[in-house]
């Protein structure tokens, strides 16, 4: 799985790749030169990875990068990475995160495996667990900020694909999908077009 974002300084450019043993690694790159790529996070071991972009020159790297490990804050100026993984991920991955585009305070997570969505109200110094039983492993998750109540969260039961919306902050959810998206193969991003939030 691939990702990219580009930094809130609108000039940096972080991918999430799979080196050619198939383990996670982040690099990045500048519009003023596209040639050049720099390794910022090599984890090691895990399977998944992403990227995405928080206010205040911070990026977030999530997936799994081996057991308890599952995010990495970046900041782009000092170049260090903070794990600021909720405690006992084991080997679970945070395949869904967003983040509050205004503060970057405001951070959910849809972890697979456990089916949880967790929340963090201090950029991931803590985590408190939202809604432990979510039915399905989320592949997406879309606040529509600047409203943190109302989400929605894209993944699979095993079964069928579902697309789950909350107006309470993620505490229950109600399934949007229909049956055209209960038989697609999977979902994996949701983005808001024109104030409408498309799958």
């Amino acid at each position: 799985m691939t990702a990219t974002a580009l930094a809130s300084d609108q000039q940096t450019i972080f991918i999430a790749l799979e080196d050619s043993t198939g383990l996670p690694v982040m690099v990045k790159t500048t519009l003023a030169d596209l040639s050049i790529f720099e390794t910022v996070y090599t984890p090691g071991a895990g399977f998944a990875a992403n990227v995405i972009a928080a206010p205040n020159g911070i990026m977030y790297f999530y997936g799994n990068f081996g057991t308890n490990v599952g995010i990495i804050q970046h900041d782009v100026v000092a170049e260090t990475n903070t794990d600021v993984t909720p405690a006992s991920l084991g080997t679970d991955d945070i395949n869904a995160l967003d983040v509050d585009p205004d503060l970057g305070q405001i951070i959910f997570i849809g972890i697979s495996g456990v089916q949880d969505l967790k929340k963090s109200l201090n950029a991931g110094t803590s985590w408190a667990s939202v809604n432990a039983a979510l039915g399905i492993d989320p592949t997406a998750l879309l606040v529509l900020w600047p409203d943190a109540n109302k989400l929605l969260i894209a993944g699979s039961t095993g079964a069928q694909n579902r697309l789950l919306y909350s107006d309470d902050g993620g505490a229950n959810f109600d399934d949007e999908a229909g049956t055209a998206l209960h038989g697609a193969d999977n979902s994996v991003a949701l983005a808001v077009v024109n104030g409408e939030a498309d799958a």
